[in-house]
């Protein structure tokens, strides 16, 4: 009988070891400044290999804690990896200042994140996933109704798939939805073979607070409250935009979690999502690639000044900022600096060299057509940089992001640059004339000069002059040089850029504003 236990345990130790290996992952990342081994990303291990998990603090930080399967292991950790495994190591900064303050938000131990998955489906050629989020509580009862926020999120994955997946920061509002993950650019990913994922209710809304009777707060008029409660206390968990920057990180975990394969994400956001874009991307490394729609907001007191100058007053799609006198505080106030550097994107420039692709409207009311002159040429890396503003459409992009031809072009890019392949390259600059002087390696289908001219005022609002561009045809003058000019009128201003077609892949340059004057100087105030 002992004989013939000691075979069985041979028998059963030989066969252990004769199994073949397996994959097994174990998917890594980290919120604040260290490095973490094995590399964030999925990291895909042997059954039953010897891993050593370790986070090394950056100078200045100390490590905090492990999140994810590992929560509560200690630093290092060895271990015998059986399953697929996700950590994720959260640093702290040894000084709390405002710089650090949007990435010491995300990394606040929070008992009230999970994440429920609620259904899958099978479709031909690809799964669903539907999934309820509970990224965090912000703020208490004490000041909001609903501190708790709440998110769909979905997910579809094409049954032949890479390791990427296309994240898709949505609004909507509360309560759930529970949708199905077949969208419009749901299918166009899914056409490409990219996994897909989108988070609803972003920022949690509508929101009533505390100190107001009966004031129902959607959108703008959450982030501009936020704002004014900052410059008010100096509490760096008030800025609504940490809280939405949170909530797509704990998605990003629950997906990952779901998919363990998932290795790096494209984050697209429009407007408010686009600025949520931005901040993620400064502090998550598994954003590789972002797609910010709608949202030139970067170097936000430049913006701001450029704004009055030539309208010589707000746009009343930004009424929710003037109502708090947000935009001569942030020139003022003692908090204004520290405020910028939590949610001004242009404060995380350098973080910013993955390959990006910033899409705008010529005709947006919040934001100035020639806004992307104060921060685009910062951006580094600027071979990896592409921008495109639609003609004759506004911040709403009518009929541009729920239509299929449009959605493929901006999502080619995407699957180009996470499979590797090159997208069209061009640069451009602005001669001592005021040409633009575009250039192209690529051969382009078509080249475009946009313009349009309002004699009345420096305004290219959609809803103040209509849909007033007109385009003509650029021909190559040599070496893929194409100039694209327009005189100063005799009377107002005249807008203008150029426009490349390569197949279903359209790029454009900045759009130039001639005269270059505004006029009118400084800012408007109520005190």
């Amino acid at each position: 009988m002992r004989r013939l236990t000691m075979a069985a345990v041979a028998l059963a130790l030989l066969a252990v070891l004769s199994f073949p290996a397996s994959a097994t992952y174990l998917t890594v990342t980290k919120i604040g400044e260290g490095t973490v081994s094995p590399g964030i990303g999925a990291n895909n291990l042997s059954w039953l290999s010897r891993v050593t998990l370790r986070a090394t603090p950056a100078a200045g930080w100390v490590f905090d804690r492990w999140e994810g399967d590992m929560a509560g292991k200690p630093n290092p950790y060895t271990f015998y990896i059986t399953s697929d495994k996700t950590a994720s190591a959260i640093f702290r900064p040894v000084t709390p200042t405002s710089s650090n303050a949007l990435v010491r938000y995300v990394g606040l131990n929070d008992p009230t994140t999970s994440a429920t998955l609620i259904d899958t489906d099978t479709h031909l050629g690809w799964d669903g996933y539907e999934m309820s989020l509970n990224s965090q509580s912000w703020r208490t009862s004490a000041d909001v109704d609903r501190p708790l926020w709440q998110h769909d999120l979905t997910m579809a994955v094409p049954w032949f798939s890479g390791d990427d997946c296309i994240f898709l920061i949505n609004g909507g509002s509360n309560p759930l939805k529970y949708p199905s993950p077949d969208s419009t650019i749901a299918l166009v990913a899914i056409a490409l073979g990219v996994k897909y994922a989108q988070l609803d209710q972003v920022p949690n809304q509508p929101l009533y607070f505390t100190d107001e009777v009966n004031n129902e707060r959607t959108e703008d008029e959450i982030l501009a409250y936020s704002l004014d409660k900052y410059l008010l206390t100096g509490d760096y968990k008030w800025p609504v935009h940490c809280a939405m920057v949170k909530s797509a990180v704990k998605a990003m975990d629950m997906i990952q979690k779901q998919r363990k394969e998932v290795d790096d994400f494209l984050v697209i956001g429009a407007s408010k999502r686009g600025w949520a874009t931005w901040l993620t991307t400064a502090v998550d490394p598994r954003v590789k690639y972002i797609l910010p729609i709608v949202i030139d907001v970067l170097n936000f007191p430049e913006q701001v000044e450029h704004h009055w100058e030539s309208y010589g007053l707000y746009s009343s799609a930004i009424q929710d900022y003037v109502d708090f006198n947000l935009f001569c505080r942030v020139d003022t106030d003692p908090l204004a600096p520290d405020l910028l550097n939590i949610v001004d994107p242009y404060r995380y420039i350098s973080k910013y060299t993955m390959p990006k692709f910033i899409v705008n409207a010529s005709g947006d009311q919040f934001f100035l057509p020639d806004s992307s002159r104060y921060y685009f040429h910062d951006l580094p890396n600027q071979n990896q940089t592409w921008l495109r503003y639609f003609p004759n459409k506004d911040h709403y992009m009518d009929g541009v992001l729920d239509d299929y031809n449009n959605l493929l072009g901006l999502l080619t890019w995407g699957s180009n640059v996470m499979n590797g392949t090159a997208n069209p390259q061009y640069s451009w600059y602005i001669d001592g004339n005021g040409a633009l002087i575009v250039q192209t390696p690529s051969n382009p289908d078509s080249v475009k000069l946009w313009q349009a001219t309002n004699p009345n005022g420096r305004d290219f609002r959609l809803e103040s002059v209509g849909p007033i561009y007109t385009s003509s045809t650029l021909t190559d003058q040599g070496g893929g040089t194409y100039i694209g000019y327009c005189p100063p009128p005799a009377q107002g201003w005249t807008a203008f850029f150029v426009e490349l077609t390569f197949g279903t892949q359209v790029f454009t340059t900045e759009i130039v504003v001639t005269p270059d004057t505004l006029p009118f100087d400084g800012l408007g105030c109520w005190q």
